[in-house]
This record gives structure tokens, C-alpha cells and sequence, in this order.
């Protein structure tokens, strides 16, 4: 998923998007995410967060397409969204319990 270059530009455009930065700021987000909220039905949300990241690489809203396997890529890192939202969840509801 690396950002290439057009062949024969020398930079990458400026609206260009480095996917695994925006992979990692979207796991840290879902991990607040369900720290914040501390519910087991925060455990939704990613499956239309990681949609919609995948569906906007496929239309090229943003970045440069998908490659070969995508869908492969696609559930991964959807699995890994709903285990760092529950990581997130548990912390939350860990810290709630936590003595005064």
C-alpha cells in the first residue's frame, strides 16, 4: 500500500496520502474511541470506518487505488480495528472501576 510516484513526475502530489500513516491514525482513533465511550457496542463502529477507508481507495477519493488481494487487506485490518476498539473498551471500562 506505499504511495508511487506517476511515472515521470520527479514528487508525489501534495494531495497524496501516506495510507500507512492514515492506517495507524485510524487504529489509534478507534482505540480513543472506545477508551472514551467504554459501551461493548462501540465494536461496530470500525466495519464502516474501514468500509468507507476502502471504499474511498477504491474510487480514488484519496490515495491511489487498491492493489491485488485488497479484500484480503481490507478484513485484516478490519479484524484489527474491532480488537483495538476492544483493547480500548476494556481499558475505559477498567479505569471507571478504578478506587477513589
Amino acid at each position: 500500500m506505499a504511495t508511487r510516484l506517476v511515472p515521470g513526475a520527479k514528487t508525489l502530489p501534495r494531495y497524496c496520502l501516506n495510507m500507512e500513516v492514515a492506517i495507524v491514525v485510524l487504529l489509534v482513533a478507534l482505540v480513543g474511541l472506545g477508551t472514551l465511550v467504554g459501551r461493548w457496542w462501540v465494536l461496530a463502529v470500525p466495519v464502516p470506518v474501514w468500509a468507507t477507508f476502502y471504499l474511498g481507495l477504491s474510487e480514488r477519493w484519496w490515495g491511489s487505488g487498491v492493489g491485488d488481494s485488497w479484500q484480503v487487506a481490507a478484513l485484516g485490518v478490519t479484524a484489527l480495528g474491532v480488537a483495538c476498539t476492544g483493547v480500548g473498551v476494556a481499558v475505559g471500562r477498567a479505569f471507571r472501576r478504578w478506587p477513589r
